[in-house]
Parts: C-alpha cells; structure tokens; sequence
C-alpha cells in the first residue's frame, strides 16, 4: 500500500496536464486511492494470515496431537499443557495462529525461546518506563526494533530516589571524547530504554506530531507548550465546551490528607457526572498527590455508598467502566474520559502553608505533572486548596527555574483557572511564557494572525469586496490546526486555504494537505482552496469561482433543510 501511495504521488504532478497547482482534483483522487487502499491492506492481511494458518495445521504430522497440545481435547479432560510447553512444541505453528503476541518483557523472557532475531519486528511501548536489564534480551528477539516513549514522561519508578533532592548531572559534563567502551558502559547505565535508544548513534528517530487522547485542545496545550514547544498538533473539539472546571476549596491541610477536598470530589460525582454516552457514563480517574488522600477517597467513595442506595448503584456502575483511585505516581499509561484531580495540599491548622510538594519539587519532577495533567480525554476538573497568593507567583518562578519544580504546578494552577473562567487572555499569556522556557525548540509557524504571504494579502483584499471585515477570519487556530482564513456565511464557515507552488513541492505537503482537510470535514467544516498559478493569471475568475462555490452551498443547504422539513411533516 505505502509504495503504491509514494509512487502516486511522485508521478501524478509529473504525468498529469492539470496539475497539482492549479486543481485539487488530484487531491481528491489521492484521498479516494487512499480510502480504498486502506481497506484492501486489511483484507490482504485476513487473506495472507487465514492461507498460511490453514496451510500449517494441513501439513501437521499424523503424529503431532494438536488438540491435545493445544487443550482442545473433547470434555477437556487430563492436565492441560502451560503456554510454555505448547510454544517449546512448535513455535513456528504457534506464530503461524498467533503471528502478533502482546506480551511484557519479563514475561517474554519466561516463555519464548532466547534466540536472536525471532521475530520481525519487535515494538516497545511506554519506553521511558522500561529498564535496560528487562528489556535486553527483548531487544535481540527482534530483527528491527520500534521504540515508543515520551521522554518527558516518568522514567522507571526506581529512578526517583529516597534523597531530598538529585543532583543535576549535568554540573559533572564536560567535553571529554568518551571511547567506544565507555560510550557502552553510559548507555548501558541509561535510566529507561527510551534514553538509551534516544542517546544511539545512526538510528530513525521521529517526534510524534498529533496528540490524539485529549477532545479538545485545552486539555494538551498547557503541556504542549511547557514540554513540547507547541509541536504537538491537536484536533479541535467537535462541539464547544468548557474542557476545564477550576475548584478553589481553601481546605485545611491535615495527616497528610484534605478532608475538605475528598467531599468536593463525592459532591462532583453524585451531582455532575451524568450518563452522557448512548446513556452509560463516562469513564473516572481520580489523582491525589500522596497515598493518604487516595485512601481517604476510596473510604469515603464506600461510606457514601452504604449511606446511599441510588450512589452505591452509581458508583458500582463507574468501577464497572473503570473508575480508579491513584496518587500521581501510579497513573502513567491510564487515560480516561474524566479526570479529578486533588492537589491534597494546602494550610494546616495553624494557617501555614507548607510549599514542599515531595517528589514534584525535584529536578525531574515535571514528568509527574506532565503526566498527571494529560491523562482526560474529554473534560477535567482540579480542585485545590494551595492558595492563591500562592501559586499566582508562576512567573518569576517559571523565569528563575524553568518550566520545572513548584514553578510549573503553579502555572498550571493559574492557567487552569484562567479556562475555567473563560479568561482567554490569561491563559495565552500563560502559554505564551512556558512557551519560551521549554524543553524542546518550537517547530511550527508562530504567525499572530497576519498574512503570511503576498498572495494570501492579495486574496484578503479581493474578499473585502464581497464580504464584511467580521466575516473574514485571518490565520484561524482550531486546535492545532492554523488555517489562512474562515469565511463565516449566512449558513456554514468556509475555510479557505492559499495553497502556493513552492510550499507543495514534496509528496509529504501533499499527504499532510489531505490528512488535515479530512480531519476538518470529518468536523463539520467546508474546504475550499485557491491554487497560486490561478489567481495570479486571472485572480477575478478565481473569486467568482469561489463565491459560486459559496452560493452553491448555501443553496444546497436551504434544499436539505426543505427536505428534512417534509420528511419531518410527513411522520
């Protein structure tokens, strides 16, 4: 399929009179082969696994009992074989049935056979959380290896150490030239795998571009902007919402634990969270920053409970889809629909307010807000106790100690509550300022709503014959997407896209173009471009093509709705 789809691409701007430039019916064409390909490439792997399996349990020997290895045997009667022997059996017939096996590395290591290059290909998924040592032999299973992680997620949990605070390593660099030796001995004392492949010379490596988990943009865009350089590209939401509630409760802070905010969160899940999803409800995570709030929770969740019937039957129905309890440590790989988090601290009794967040104040301690913060997929809701006075101070912390440490959590403070209050304002400037401390250099244009072109001033201007100045929207953000302009009709928003010859000059704008144009339609939105070459040899033709375009469409939507009406009527 993948060579297929280069070779279109590479070949059709060169074979084609029309061209790329001047007509997206190409494009359309592509989206089309691309459609088709996708199913056929699923069918193709059905067809090929359904032959070679048929075609190894035909040529089994007489002598080999497969129902019997395989405890299938009729009333299933005898000891039954462990997965261990039926794989030391015939291990090719086993990856023949079974030719993708999910499986952990320590347990890898317990039932499959040590040999190098056993498999194709082995994948790693949470890197950043695996140790060399478990890993290893893994990795020699594997003719090529693929590594998944996020280096700004939590390393193994060993590596956070027992001392009040880790020393920077980077205080004892220096520019020794290391030998090939003792470049070994460094990888191999690496914290995860992640880094030890992130740290080897000549191998691909490739940044993840989308963010996929979070529904609406305000649920990545403050780490995205604090850890990733704004690079991450998010989707935007396909209703509006406020993705964020901000709870102030002002609790005391008591045995390590916030009575106060326990009863905020029971509170939240008898009279807030409601079935929302073809009427079952949404999945539950709820975060506290040590294991004594945990505990106070998951007791007062089963006091609650006893107390009430119609909250025992909700909440035994939230466990069903998945509702946990963890303390900030333990919720890397989880994801859920909602999250609640409790900050946990705040005053004690005697009105002092105590800043030392444990393992949150140390130099690796963003991870675990990195990680904390992004885990909801569609809304989340932070109720804290540290006082405002408090955590209203990010600024200066963010400039002295970077996106990092108590800094950091009070940013992230600020800017939830910004959300929460619909202060937009507020919170750009909050992206704005991690945004220029962070861990990794921003990749992506960086426009403030300008033209970014001769060409797209040039259209700008045509369009203020036809249309209001409100109408037209320069350079519109929607999620992570940055769009030339959005053109709001009587009926639907038409966006509008500038598209020159020198930015399509390589199959991979091409693949992008198509991939975020149906992303967009699959929203609700209408794509229109205007190709360079065109408008610069008749720009009047291309804007009464365009308002054609537009009239079409608001005609075509006054004809649906005069269907829809009488169908209406009818029933």
């Amino acid at each position: 399929m993948a060579w297929y789809y280069y070779g279109a691409l590479l070949n059709y701007e060169e074979n084609t009179n029309t061209g790329f430039h001047k007509s997206d019916s190409q494009l359309k064409q592509l989206t089309t082969i691309y459609d088709e390909l996708s199913k056929q490439q699923i069918q193709k792997i059905r067809s090929v696994w359904g032959n070679n399996r048929n075609n190894k349990l035909k040529r089994l020997n007489e002598s080999f009992n497969f129902n019997a290895v395989y405890n299938l045997r009729k009333n299933n009667l005898g000891p039954k074989n462990s997965l261990r022997k039926i794989i030391e059996k015939d291990f090719d017939l086993f990856t023949t049935l079974f030719p993708v096996i999910l499986t952990n590395p320590i347990a890898s290591n317990a039932i499959l056979p040590l040999k190098q290059g056993l498999f194709n290909i082995v994948i790693f998924d949470e890197a950043s959380q695996l140790r060399i040592c478990d890993t290893f032999t893994s990795l020699i299973r594997g003719q090529y290896k693929i590594i998944a992680g996020d280096e700004h997620q939590m390393p193994p949990s060993n590596y956070f150490q027992s001392t009040a605070e880790m020393v920077d390593s980077e205080e004892n660099e220096n520019d020794e030239i290391f030998s090939e030796e003792e470049q070994q001995k460094i990888l191999a004392e690496s914290e995860s795998l992640l880094r030890y492949c992130a740290d080897l010379q000549n191998v691909n490596k490739s940044p993840l571009d989308f963010h996929y988990r979070s529904k609406h943009p305000s649920l990545i865009e403050f780490s995205n902007n604090a850890f990733y350089g704004g690079n991450l590209i998010s989707f935007p939401p396909k209703k509006d919402y406020k993705p964020i509630e901000f709870k102030a409760i002002n609790g005391r802070y008591l045995d390590r634990t916030n009575p106060d905010e326990v009863v905020e969160i029971l509170r939240i899940i008898e009279k807030e969270i409601h079935p929302e999803y073809e009427g079952k409800y949404p999945s539950i995570g709820i975060a506290t920053f040590n294991i004594n709030q945990r505990n106070l929770i998951n007791e007062k969740l089963n006091e609650a409970a006893e107390k009430n019937q119609i909250f025992a039957n909700k909440l035994s129905e939230l466990k069903e889809i998945g509702l946990w309890i963890k303390n900030l440590e333990n919720i890397q790989g989880d994801e859920r629909d909602i999250i609640i988090i409790s900050t946990t601290y705040g005053k004690k009794s005697d009105g002092k307010f105590s800043q030392n967040f444990a393992r949150l104040n140390r130099i690796e301690g963003y991870k675990l807000l990195n990680v904390l913060i992004t885990r909801a997929k569609h809304k989340l809701y932070v109720c804290t106790s540290i006082p405002k006075e408090n955590y209203l101070s990010y600024p200066d912390l963010i400039k002295n100690e970077g996106n990092n440490k108590k800094g950091i959590l009070y940013a992230y403070l600020a800017y939830t509550e910004a959300i929460s209050n619909g202060n937009k304002e507020l919170s750009e400037n909050i992206l704005k300022l991690l945004k220029g401390q962070s861990r990794e250099e921003p990749k992506v244009s960086n426009t403030d709503g300008l033209s970014e072109s001769p060409f797209e001033e040039e259209v700008y201007e045509l369009l203020l014959d036809h249309f209001n100045k409100d109408k037209i929207i320069q350079q519109h953000k929607v999620g992570g997407f940055r769009l030339d302009f959005v053109i709001k009709t009587s009926k639907k928003e038409v966006i509008l896209e500038c598209d020159g010859k020198t930015y399509h000059s390589s199959e991979e704008a091409y693949a992008w173009d198509m991939y975020r144009q149906k992303e967009l339609e699959n929203m609700g939105y209408v794509v229109y471009r205007i190709w360079s070459t065109n408008w610069f040899h008749d720009k009047d033709a291309e804007m009464r093509k365009l308002l054609r375009f537009i009239e079409s469409l608001e005609t075509q939507m006054n004809q649906d709705k005069i269907i829809n009406n009488n169908l209406v009527l009818r029933k």
